[in-house]
């Protein structure tokens, strides 16, 4: 892995745990530290399959 650099994007996993009524935010846990956090969707990705 090549060193992070400022304005590198990297992606986060975090349990969703409420979404907005327009579903322009969501509320999630970011583990190990389970204190929520209140987020704009900028996009969602569909969850990749597993066996």
């Amino acid at each position: 892995m090549s060193k992070l650099a400022k304005g590198d994007k990297v992606l986060i996993e975090a349990e969703v745990t409420l979404v907005s009524e327009d579903d322009s935010h969501v509320t999630i846990r970011l583990p190990p530290y389970g204190y929520p956090v209140t987020l704009p969707i900028n996009s969602v990705e569909p969850r990749a399959k597993t066996r």
